[in-house]
């Protein structure tokens, strides 16, 4: 028994997407340890193809029903992931099937504790549905109010929160009740919730610890939060949670897709190779590529707001005193960062 386990999550509408993903963490990232799928209610007759390339197949019943065109049954069967069986190994990779894997993750391996990535929405909070939404799903106002009310008495809603697309943990966090407790918890609080199960992972492993953003770069409509051109971004994974996927036609990563998925009958798992490795230097420092494009946008959007329509006034006037002010407003934002020893 190999002592690490990747797995992804796929019901019979997503196979080909649990093929593109688990091609391109053979391919790209050279992965050593196990593969799993947990297929969601998938008919035996669609799994053969995983169980003839030695993938391993956890077939799942649906925790629930359908509450809603956001929070679906398939949300809570990442929970199997925290029931006693999985103690076996000693680490595990959960990535959702939306995403392209381009070089090697295994320096997860040895961590300890749950791991992940910050969410898009940045807090916990930012997972609870408005008024709007909540007469959508037929939720009584006070009702939501009092779930709120519930929920923040358990925790801070501005707590940082990670992805529940993916995520790394050591088993030992797998305890008797966990998967109760997941269930549990997700049932109180899918009324007042977007998708389910982020503030459900996000109560049970509040503790979470970050990883650089390297580890799984989200992208919407191909762009990304840094401003950074799909031609220019990289990183170890790349995530698209948004509806353009990447294996739609005009998509700019589809070509890449379709070239992982064109190579998943080829894969091997008796003859693994080496993927693309990103070391900790190359981490590191695309991380703070990143933390610079980041607080560029901010120092950008500042500017604009600061001086507003005498800004643009004085910019369709004078464009060269416009930019001196601009060049000294972005130096005093970015002062402090710029004497960094670090730099």
């Amino acid at each position: 028994m190999k002592r690490s386990l990747f797995v992804t999550l796929a019901d019979e509408n997503y196979l080909e997407q649990a093929k593109q993903l688990f091609s391109s963490v053979y391919w790209n990232a050279g992965w050593k340890g196990d593969y799993m799928l947990l297929a969601h209610e998938v008919p035996e007759k669609k799994l053969k193809w995983f169980k003839d390339k030695g993938i391993l197949i956890k077939r799942c019943k649906a925790l629930y029903k359908k509450y809603s065109k956001d929070v679906k049954s398939i949300f809570a069967t990442k929970f199997y992931l925290f029931t006693k069986q999985f103690n076996k190994w000693d680490v595990i990779v959960y990535s959702d099937a939306d995403v392209i894997v381009r070089a090697n993750f295994d320096a997860l391996c040895s961590l300890k504790g749950f791991w992940s990535v910050r969410d898009l929405s940045g807090t916990m909070g930012q997972h609870i549905i408005n008024e709007k939404e909540a007469m959508e799903r037929k939720l009584d106002e006070k009702e939501r109010k009092k779930l709120i009310e519930q929920l923040a008495s358990e925790c801070d809603l501005d707590h940082p929160a990670f992805a529940a697309g993916f995520f790394a943990f050591d088993t030992s966090l797998i305890k008797e009740d966990t998967f109760n407790q997941l269930k549990g918890t997700f049932k109180k609080y899918y009324p007042i919730t977007s998708f389910g199960d982020p503030i459900t992972f996000n109560l049970i492993f509040y503790n979470w610890k970050e990883l650089p953003p390297a580890y799984n770069i989200f992208l919407i409509n191909e762009g990304n939060k840094w401003l950074i051109p799909p031609d220019k971004i990289n990183g170890i994974m790349l995530h698209f949670p948004s509806k353009d996927k990447p294996w739609i036609v005009k998509n700019y990563f589809y070509k890449e897709w379709k070239n992982n998925l064109d190579r998943a009958d080829m894969i091997d798992l008796r003859n693994i190779h080496q993927g693309k490795i990103w070391s900790r230097k190359q981490i590191y420092s695309y991380t703070r590529h990143l933390e610079k494009k980041h607080k560029s946008q901010q120092a950008y959007f500042a500017f604009n707001s600061r001086l507003g329509k005498i800004g643009r006034l004085i910019k369709k006037i004078n464009p060269g005193f416009y930019l001196l002010l601009k060049r000294n407003f972005f130096y005093r934002y970015f002062e402090d960062f710029l004497k960094s020893p670090a730099l």
